[in-house]
């Protein structure tokens, strides 16, 4: 590999490839668009300096490292199953492209994982023969041996080594032992103990139980631990980096906001006259002079809650309950690490074997199945590295490697190489022919572009020096009618949320108590409008789950797909999206009908209902859009008042949402792609994460059948209780007492219990205990089980998915016909480039 650091070879790369982009595509005798087997396609990232997978957690890192590396597995579209299913007609029938089912297949390895003992916990791996560096280093099952011992390396602490230990993920015997075997002693909490003049400060020492005068945060991770908070914050209207938070109380013992403190350590505060530290949250402004602004009734003009920060956690305390004097790091200053815990772990007692050339097996601790483990071992941050080149990149004592760095590149082994990288300029990527599946790519050199800056890129498209372009924000306008543009969905979904329980019960909105007005106002709102001509771009969502979301991470469909995903929303209108006027119409009479007779208002009286929202352009478009359309469909009687707010209003502490002061707001939750009742914990009256006010979602009941993992947990119950009982770990004799309870709770093949329940109990322990025939399709049950009393409550309305949208050139071929939950476009082996 060559490494250049002309500037002016950047820029004639740069102009010499416009003529090739965007021209009129080449058609054979057939018809048939001619594929450019020799073109390079030109796209762009932003500057990025070390694609060592084992170090770095960008995602741009990943996207780089990715077409250097292989794995053992990879995920794919399940064609076999497709055709069986009839959703395919042949391998790359892409008719009904959502649909497709997703599976694990062998990569690096010749076949699926064998199971040695059938318990999950030791598996064996069998690689192909003609696996090797691109500088023709064989790859072998010592390659991995060496590798997984460097990923694991107690003098690296590589931040991706918790993919071998962590018990999320893969969790090799004795692995987390070993790799923290060099860490300083460390609290119950897993953070680094320090000593102060022999006092010893911890996290952990910062329970509740501690003492005072420290303030008490609920956060949910630490809900029992006084809280420091931390990160780039912004105060008084400026961005400060590196700041902390200590919580305080004045001098009666009343909790105030926090204080922050600067670089220095020094509280930025104002006092009373008796000396109270007054929070920033009402911290006064002043003038030049430094005197208070009054207002016309001679008050202080106050901040409203000048501060946030980014983070949270426990903060450090003796055991007596005082706090250590902390750096801007929020280390104890002074503070000295000991290792008294330290035990030394040789790599012998990791749970790796070398078994043969080709063979090696692995030992977990926990217990996982074939899917977790093809799951875990599909990605270059578990595959190799190339152990010269390693070895000798070793630096400041082998706790360092300028492996993947550009003076140290990565060796590819995967199906490109990368044969030139510009510092600052670009990353040249060639299809490796001599990597064994480098047939499924017909792209032949991929070229990134380093650009940090949206307009740049957006002006390298728009004069032919690209071939795809991030198209959000400003520039989505320009393109939202262009047949190149992709729309990819994400986890996050926003919806209109309810308060039925005010502060003030007074003040609750007569109409918001009855079922039938928010059922009106979900049926009233025409989701396809508002995400192109309100919101957009978007992609229109009318159940509390979106389109990418899974029951599991073994279901090979996504749960709206589903026939239970589709099923729950079959009465609410799918066809539009969740769109009637007419029934709106008809739900807001029947409210306001009960309201007459209930006597909270009288016949023809206005009722106002008030959307309470953060006070930005793009959400007054939105206010003044949703207030003309359910005026115009609820008529006369219905008054919808605007009420736009400080960000520190909307979302402080005692704000808005923190109160549910409102009828409704505008807001947003996402994450947990792969676990969909898991996310539907969020609308859970018993989580700390619940915002629906006035809502009783957690400890309501409900019934789904469950015949399949209801003969599952009989078997494995069985099992359990047929081993000798010195055998029995602590996790068996728990998952004894699970079993039990849950098979007690079943009528026949049907199983009732609380919302929570079927989340933390059902979902996350006992049907996860291992895969079992129709675990799937009872996974999904209980997911539409979860979503259709959220939609029987209305807990709030769903209104769309957020997307990215990227627009590409005429030459760009994708066979995929719609964004799949699992293969997004299709990657590399599915698209490429035309003459």
């Amino acid at each position: 590999m060559k490494k250049l650091f002309s500037f002016l070879l950047v820029l004639l790369a740069l102009f010499t490839v416009s003529a090739c982009i965007g021209e009129a595509p080449i058609f054979d005798d057939d018809d048939e668009i001619v594929m450019d087997t020799e073109a390079t396609y030109f796209t762009s990232i932003s500057e990025t300096v070390n694609l060592n997978p084992y170090s770095e957690t960008l995602a741009n890192a990943n996207t780089l490292y990715s077409l250097l590396t292989d794995s053992l597995y990879i995920g794919d579209y399940d064609w076999d199953l497709a055709i069986e299913l009839g959703l395919a007609e042949e391998v790359g029938d892409f008719t009904n492209t959502a649909l497709l089912p997703f599976g694990y297949f062998p990569r690096m390895a010749v076949d699926f994982p064998e199971d040695v003992t059938g318990r999950g916990t030791h598996w064996r791996f069998t690689l192909r023969q003609d696996l090797e560096f691109e500088d023709g280093t064989p790859i072998d099952a010592h390659t991995f041996e060496y590798s997984w011992r460097q990923l694991l390396d107690p003098l690296l602490l590589n931040a991706r080594a918790s993919n071998l230990y962590d018990t999320g993920n893969l969790p090799l015997v004795n692995a987390e032992k070993y790799f923290t075997q060099l860490v300083p002693d460390v609290d119950e909490l897993g953070f680094v103990k320090y000593y102060v003049n022999d006092v010893e400060y911890t996290r952990a020492n910062s329970r509740i139980e501690a003492g005072e005068p420290y303030f008490y945060a609920q956060s949910g991770l630490y809900e029992d631990y006084f809280i420091e908070l931390f990160g780039t914050t912004w105060y008084l209207g400026t961005f400060i980096d590196d700041v902390w938070y200590d919580f305080w109380t004045d001098a009666a013992g009343n909790v105030l906001a926090p204080d922050v403190v600067d670089d220095d350590g020094d509280h930025i505060v104002f006092l009373d006259s008796a000396g109270n530290r007054i929070p920033n949250r009402n911290m006064p402004k002043v003038d030049d002079e430094g005197d208070p602004i009054l207002d016309d009734e001679g008050e202080p003009v106050l901040w409203l809650a000048a501060a946030y920060a980014t983070g949270f956690r426990p903060a450090y305390m003796d055991a007596a309950g005082d706090r250590a004097i902390v750096d801007s790091a929020g280390i104890p200053v002074d503070g000295e690490e000991r290792f008294e815990d330290a035990v030394e772990i040789p790599w012998e007692d990791v749970g790796f074997e070398v078994i043969s050339e080709y063979v090696f097996e692995i030992r977990l601790s926990s217990k996982k199945s074939a899917w977790q483990v093809m799951t875990n071992l599909s990605s270059g941050i578990t595959g190799v590295v190339h152990p010269e080149n390693y070895e000798d990149g070793k630096i400041e004592g082998d706790t360092r490697t300028t492996y993947g760095t550009i003076d140290n590149p990565l060796v590819s082994y995967g199906p490109y190489n990368l044969i030139e990288w510009v510092d600052g300029g670009f990353f040249l990527y060639e299809r490796n022919d001599d990597h064994y599946a480098s047939e499924d790519y017909r792209i032949k050199r991929i070229r990134y572009d380093v650009i940090n800056d949206q307009s740049t890129a957006v002006n390298e498209f728009r004069q032919g020096r690209l071939d795809v372009t991030g198209v959000g924000g400003e520039y989505y306008e320009q393109y939202r009618t262009s047949p190149y543009l992709k729309l990819s969905p994400a986890t996050l979904i926003f919806r209109f949320e309810f308060s039925i329980d005010r502060p003030n019960p007074d003040d609750n909105n007569v109409l918001s108590q009855y079922a039938e007005f928010r059922q009106a106002l979900y049926f009233a709102v025409d989701r396809e409008t508002f995400v192109t001509d309100v919101r957009a771009p978007g992609f229109p969502t009318h159940g509390f789950l979106g389109p990418i979301y899974f029951a599991s991470e073994q279901n090979p469909f996504s749960y709206r797909a589903s026939q239970a995903g589709q099923g729950v929303l079959a009465p609410f209108s799918p066809a539009t999206y969740g769109y009637n006027p007419v029934m709106a119409k008809s739900l807001y009479d029947q409210a306001y009908a009960k309201a007459v007779a209930d006597g909270y208002i009288t016949q023809g009286q206005v009722v106002d209902f008030e959307f309470v929202f953060f006070n930005a352009e793009t959400n007054w478009i939105m206010a003044n859009w949703l207030k003309a359309t359910t005026e115009a469909i609820f008529g006369p009687t219905f008054n919808m008042e605007l009420n736009a707010v400080t960000s520190p209003e909307l979302t402080g502490a005692g704000g808005v949402w923190d109160s549910g002061n409102h009828d409704i707001t505008f807001a947003g939750w996402q994450g947990l792609q792969f676990w969909a009742p898991g996310m539907l914990q969020v609308y859970s009256s018993n989580s700390t994460h619940f915002n629906d006010i006035g809502f009783e979602t957690g400890n309501v009941e409900l019934s789904v059948e469950l015949p399949a993992g209801k003969l599952a947990v009989q078997e494995w119950l069985a099992d359990l209780l047929a081993m000798d009982e010195e055998d029995l770990t602590a996790a068996d004799e728990s998952y004894i007492d699970s079993f039990q309870t849950f098979l007690s709770k079943f009528e026949g093949d049907v199983y009732t219990d609380t919302y929570h329940r079927l989340i933390f109990f059902v979902y996350y322990n006992v049907l996860d205990y291992d895969l079992y025939e129709g675990r799937e399709d009872e996974f999904d049950a209980i997911t539409a089980t979860l979503e259709a009393e959220l939609l029987r409550q209305m807990i709030g309305v769903p209104l769309f998915t957020s997307v990215s949208a990227a627009v590409y050139s005429a030459r760009v071929v994708f066979e995929a016909q719609e964004y799949h939950a699992r293969m997004g476009w299709g990657g590399l082996r599915y698209m490429y480039l035309k003459k």
